[in-house]
């Protein structure tokens, strides 16, 4: 994914938004609380990383995004 690549280098790489990822049996912090570059960032990451896993599955994960 060169856009993930694009929010970890630069000027991004600057914007830590470790204490607010979503972790594997670890608490983060609340996404409202977030600062405004830090929220921007988790989402997009967040939004990637859901295409890229429906895309791998196939068409009928995507076919329920069509009902919504």
């Amino acid at each position: 994914m060169s856009f993930e690549k694009e929010l970890t280098a630069g000027a991004w790489a600057a914007v830590d938004a470790a204490e607010w990822a979503p972790r594997k049996g670890g608490k983060e912090k609340p996404i409202e609380d977030a600062p405004v570059l830090v929220f921007h960032k988790v989402m997009l990451l967040g939004a990637m990383h859901a295409l890229v896993s429906a895309l791998a599955s196939g068409t009928d994960a995507l076919a329920v995004f069509d009902d919504a």
